[in-house]
């Protein structure tokens, strides 16, 4: 989870953390905005590349007290066949 304080940003924007809501164009001004008040050293960190891996990450977002929270699910891995490659 990453959170950035920005709370005129968030204030009824979004749901009262733990409650996230889906992640959508709509918030891209709040995120870009949040992101723009901290330099970060991750260029994936912007709302272009969040937003682009929401059909495998499923991003969600949420106001903990005034700090905007993104929450990214891991995209699942392909279970093991239980049978080694040297067998």
């Amino acid at each position: 989870m990453f959170a950035l304080a920005r709370p005129h940003l968030t204030m009824g924007q979004l749901p009262a953390f733990p409650d996230f809501a889906p992640l959508d164009v709509s918030h891209r001004d709040s995120i870009e905005g949040a992101l723009a008040t901290k330099q970060s050293e991750v260029s994936e960190l912007n709302f272009a590349e969040i937003f682009a891996w929401h059909g495998v990450r499923q991003p969600q977002i949420s106001d903990l007290d005034g700090a905007l929270c993104l929450l990214s699910t891991a995209p699942s891995r392909p279970k093991a066949s239980g049978r080694s490659r040297m067998s």
